[in-house]
């Protein structure tokens, strides 16, 4: 009896035991598939969530090739050429710009592709369409490089500061530049700015692009010696490209001698001419010709529009251009240089105020797209010789006072250029080198195609757009509009084409 009663204990025990085991193995089937489902779902979410912010990245891409577009159309005035597999953060973005019209007037179509990849292949991509008016930018610069400033003074600005390269970097002994000239403008150190690509507009110098304007060359001798020696002072080719062989204020014409320049185009040639008698002007030294202006008579002479040789016809122009640098001409054109140095020095009360253009360089072009937009502010496209300025005060009436090469001046100097009331364009299109030691003022605007070595002196540059409306017409677009910018007319993201 006690042996059955301990073996029907041991059997119910090993059920007990067996049922236990079951109960296990049920619960851990459950805790695997729960685990398996919770796993499930949180690698569901975190895809989701990769993929959201991916999309969101991909989204903000799209957008960024937008900006960037806006950046370069201010830039580079009417941009056009889009972008392809631009690398940004971790993805990339597209953009195609085309022309189209909207609501029945010209726009652009900008169309950007924003893309990031996806870990396990693929990528997320979000397109944004839009519809927008270009305007082109406005230079509304103070004083510009396309390398860099160099100060070494106290410079006053009124109005904002460019360089291309770095601006106002400092050399030994340098002081404060630049100071804000007045609370009533901006100015001064916060509105510098460097390190980015800024395009200024270009400048031509041949007469066709000055219309309406009594255009002079100063022409030196074809051949001549070391030392003193004189130059012609010639009247442009006709607008219709006859060569103009008389001077139109004079009755009778002068006697004339006619020259073939290196263009095969005949100029001809007044007696008027810059001698020794004009207090030694005219030097020659190597492959140079030198004019120097030292006194406010030697500048009347040229400058002065009643009485001065290069003076203007009322009856048909508004402005003077007196277009120096044109060294030599041979008879044939076999032998021509762009190389003139002016010296300016009006001591010492800016007596003889110039009210004409004056012009000191010359465009060549390239043989690789010889007029586009880079090419002309490209200084290594224009040739030139050295001008220095003393106590002078240029007054122009077409908005362009100074179109010269190199300044290179080792003194202190008293320079104004425009005045409030005629503001204009000081367009340097070499460098600033040595010691710009000018004190003064420049309104207007100042462009240099190559670097400012040093501004040591005190002069203030003052922004003023007072001479957009006097430009020549060729010029006017490129300045006219207070800014360059996109304006939406239609925003909005449409379906992607590559969805991967």
């Amino acid at each position: 009896m006690a042996t059955g009663r301990h073996g029907e204990r041991r059997g119910q025990g090993h059920r007990e035991a067996g049922m236990a085991l079951v109960t296990v193995v049920i619960m851990g089937l459950i805790l695997t598939i729960l685990g398996m489902t919770l796993f499930g779902m949180a690698t569901y979410e975190l895809n989701q969530a990769t993929y959201r912010d991916q999309s969101a990245s991909a989204f903000w891409l799209a957008e960024a090739a937008i900006e960037h577009a806006k950046g370069e159309i201010l830039k580079h005035q009417q941009w056009d050429e889009g972008f392809d597999s631009i690398p940004r953060a971790e993805g990339w973005y597209n953009l195609s710009v085309s022309d189209t019209t909207f609501n029945g007037e010209p726009a652009k179509y900008l169309y950007s592709q924003g893309y990031v990849r996806r870990p396990g292949g693929g990528f997320v991509e979000r397109d944004i369409e839009v519809f927008a008016e270009i305007r082109p930018a406005g230079f509304e610069y103070a004083l510009f490089s396309m390398h860099d400033i160099g100060c070494q003074g106290n410079t006053g600005v009124c109005g904002l500061v460019h360089a291309n390269g770095e601006a106002e970097y400092d050399q030994p002994g340098a002081g404060d530049c630049f100071d804000q000239i007045g609370d009533s403008c901006r100015g001064g150190d916060e509105h510098v700015s460097e390190y980015f690509e800024v395009l200024p507009p270009g400048m031509r110098t041949e007469p066709s692009f000055y219309p309406n304007t009594t255009y002079y060359y100063v022409v030196g001798e074809a051949t001549h010696g070391a030392g003193a020696g004189f130059a012609y002072i010639v009247r442009a080719l006709a607008p219709d490209g006859a060569p103009v062989c008389a001077d139109s204020l004079a009755i009778p014409p002068p006697p004339l001698m006619t020259v073939r320049t290196a263009s095969g185009s005949v100029r001809c040639m007044v007696t008027d001419t810059l001698d020794a008698s004009d207090g030694g002007s005219v030097t020659y030294a190597g492959t140079f010709i030198s004019y120097k202006f030292s006194d406010p008579a030697t500048i009347d002479k040229i400058f002065h529009w009643t009485t001065g040789e290069c003076s203007l016809d009322t009856r048909t122009d508004q402005y003077v251009i007196v277009n120096f640098g044109e060294h030599q001409v041979d008879v044939g054109g076999s032998n021509t240089s762009w190389k003139a140095n002016l010296d300016f020095d009006d001591t010492p009360a800016y007596d003889a105020p110039i009210r004409s253009s004056v012009f000191n360089t010359r465009y060549t072009p390239p043989s690789v797209d010889p007029f586009g937009e880079e090419s002309l502010v490209e200084t290594v496209n224009w040739l030139g010789g050295n001008n220095v300025l003393s106590h002078v005060r240029l007054v122009p009436e077409n908005g362009i006072a100074l179109l010269i090469h190199n300044i290179n001046m080792s003194g202190p100097a008293q320079i104004e250029i425009g005045t409030p009331a005629k503001p204009a364009v000081f367009y340097i299109t070499g460098n600033i080198t040595g010691s710009f030691g000018a004190n003064g003022n420049v309104y207007g605007t100042t462009i240099v195609l190559g670097s400012i070595d040093k501004l040591t002196g005190n002069i203030d540059f003052h922004y003023d757009p007072g001479y957009k409306p006097n430009l020549p017409p060729y010029l006017q677009p490129f300045w006219q509009n207070s800014s360059g910018h996109l304006e939406v007319l239609l925003w909005r993201e449409v379906k992607p084409k590559y969805q991967s």
